[in-house]
């Protein structure tokens, strides 16, 4: 069975949700980079049925109701912090507790939103091992369990994507650009549930590396050479490993 439609049959079977900060064809390919593993390592399969021990539990609080990567929700996940399910074009509308969110919680969430914020700044000026670091320490230190699984999803990512860059991968840009978007998703649903509604679009970064690389790529010396070649040269100098791009092709063949 194709492993898209696998994961939409189960959130189907069993009453749950999608959670619309990613959506299956994304979650397919990630699962296939990890031999069907779970990316957060909770199983050796995904989907599988320890998804719906704590959604299921009717002893479960709606915050509780997320399987370990919180891929799959439940539908009363979504409605408790107003967030959207995959495939879902119009938001939840925002429950009593969000209206009614303390000051306390409010100033919670309003300090983990600003690590991502910070975050994003970090991609931003290229610093990719400092966004890990800091979404890392976000992970240890928050005592929200849902806060603690969603800085471990964008720490993971970040990871990935900074050694394929390093390395020079062509999955570098489009993995970066999940990354970014992944960061926002997770910042708005901090400020959603700050009481405070996300900026509308939300804000549009963009990599110090696909700044750089753009220039690489466009640059005379690399007409007509391969893609992979040109993001190869391009990762070496955004290393600082050779100071011109001549150097560096004398280096490095095809």
């Amino acid at each position: 069975m194709d492993k898209v439609q696998e994961l939409i049959d189960f959130a189907l079977q069993n009453g749950l949700e999608i959670h619309g900060r990613t959506n299956p064809t994304e979650w397919a390919e990630e699962l296939e980079k990890r031999g069907g593993r779970c990316p957060c390592g909770h199983s050796d399969a995904c989907p599988c049925e320890d998804a719906l021990v704590r959604i299921k539990n009717p002893e479960s609080p709606p915050e509780d109701q997320f399987c370990g990567c919180t891929f799959y929700v439940s539908p009363a996940y979504l409605k408790h912090y107003g967030s959207k399910a995959w495939g879902k074009t119009e938001p939840l509308p925002q429950t009593k507790k969000l209206e009614k969110v303390t000051p306390e919680v409010q100033q919670a969430f309003l300090q983990t939103a600003k690590v991502y914020t910070e975050g994003l700044d970090l991609i931003k000026d290229g610093r990719l091992e400092d966004f890990t670091t800091k979404i890392r320490m976000e992970e240890a230190t928050n005592p929200c369990d849902t806060c603690r699984q969603d800085a471990d999803l964008v720490a993971s990512h970040g990871d990935y994507v900074r050694a394929l860059c390093k390395h020079g991968d062509p999955g570098c840009e489009s993995e970066m650009v999940k990354l970014i978007d992944r960061t926002v998703q997770v910042l708005n649903e901090d400020l959603t549930a700050a009481g405070i509604k996300p900026e509308e679009p939300p804000k549009k970064y963009r990599s110090a590396w696909a700044e750089f690389l753009d220039g690489v790529m466009k640059d005379p010396a690399m007409d007509g050479k391969p893609n992979k070649y040109k993001m190869k040269i391009a990762a070496t100098l955004y290393r600082k490993e050779y100071e011109t791009i001549q150097d560096a092709m004398e280096a490095i063949t095809e």
